[in-house]
């Protein structure tokens, strides 16, 4: 951070400028001789207005009933030269700058130059203090700015909505699936990113962990081992019993207690237990549910696992499209955004953009 006490360095001074002098000062003029050019090259834009003629330079007029003007004739031939030095410095022509005529306002005087066979209106003060390229009618200006307004809102009604992901369906309530391995750890990483979307979410979406078996009839299997397909089962016990935030709860806390170990696959039975204590789950509720429908679970995740046509922990799947963006909190959230048909406030509070990246399965 810099110290605001230490004394800031000189600046050079500008008689060490030298031919950047030059430069700077071409660059400042280059909007009032920006002007000129226009005015030469659309004389349709300025368009005549009567006034004294060249022989009435030193004639005196008036404007109701203001004070009379008289043109200072010295301040004139100086704004020409000004106007003619201005010229040859941007553009390296030489051009003769001729008064032709004035016109007076209550506020301002309209000196008239032929530049190259057009005429050049410069505005300046009564005093020639301050020269204006141009002057501006504001009702004019605020009649078109009405116009060029209309047709720009018009211009954004007509865009079409932002596209959404390939395949996707949108609805009032998407239907949101993510299917893992309850020991896969990229499932696990999903998992884990998807928490604060889901508790952000939860009563906009319909969503639902799936997780990945095989077999039938008693005979289930997952990828890796009896444990995982056991583990498995009471996770979809829980989110069956207490819905999607309790199971979040619950399954973030065995992936970083249980799973996050040597050998897992010897401590989750008991592991498990301990997670649901610290979570608020009744073990005796998971341990009787799953000693009643194990079968019943088993076959319902198949055949999820089967209509979908996933193999690959972790899939996530909304309304029919599957997602492939990163692992993280925002990037799940921005995402399932999308398949709104009306997106919910919810949608605009920015989550974690910390997680995984797009990559990894089991």
């Amino acid at each position: 951070m810099t110290d605001k006490s230490e004394p800031k360095e000189a600046q050079p001074s500008c008689t060490s400028c030298g031919e950047g002098g030059k430069i700077l000062m071409v660059a400042l003029l280059g909007l009032f001789v920006g002007m000129l050019v226009m005015y030469i090259a659309m004389p349709a834009l300025v368009p005549a207005a009567p006034g004294p003629s060249e022989g009435e330079v030193a004639a005196t007029g008036t404007q109701g009933g203001e004070e009379p003007f008289v043109l200072n004739e010295a301040k004139v031939q100086e704004i020409g030269q000004l106007l003619s030095g201005t010229y040859l410095l941007n553009t390296g022509e030489d051009v003769t700058v001729t008064y032709v005529r004035y016109e007076s306002t209550s506020n301002h005087i309209v000196l008239y130059y032929s530049v190259m066979g057009q005429e050049m209106p410069i505005y300046t003060s009564k005093d020639y203090t301050y020269l204006y390229p141009s002057a501006i009618d504001r009702a004019e200006m605020a009649g078109e700015v009405a116009v060029v307004k209309a047709q720009y809102l018009a211009s954004l009604a007509a865009e079409p909505a932002e596209p959404v992901a390939t395949g996707m369906q949108t609805s009032e309530t998407p239907k949101v699936q993510l299917f893992l391995m309850s020991n896969c750890p990229y499932g696990n990483q999903a998992e884990n990113g998807i928490m604060d979307v889901v508790y952000l979410l939860e009563e906009e979406i319909e969503f639902e962990p799936v997780y990945i078996i095989s077999g039938s009839d008693g005979n289930y299997n997952s990828l890796h081992g009896p444990y995982e397909l056991n583990q498995g089962i009471r996770e979809k016990i829980v989110y069956n019993l207490y819905g999607e935030k309790k199971w979040m709860e619950f399954t973030y806390d065995v992936n970083v207690n249980c799973f996050n170990t040597a050998n897992p696959s010897a401590t989750i039975d008991a592991c498990w237990k301990e997670a649901a204590t610290r979570t608020g789950v009744d073990i005796a509720a998971v341990e009787a549910e799953y000693t009643a429908n194990f079968n019943a679970i088993a076959d319902g995740e198949v055949a999820k696992t089967n209509a979908a046509g996933v193999s690959g922990s972790p899939t996530l799947i909304m309304n029919g499209a599957k997602y492939s963006g990163a692992r993280t909190p925002e990037s799940f959230k921005a995402w399932i955004c999308t398949g709104f048909t009306e997106e919910p406030d919810q949608c605009g509070q920015a989550l974690s953009e910390e997680g995984a990246a797009a990559a990894g399965s089991c």
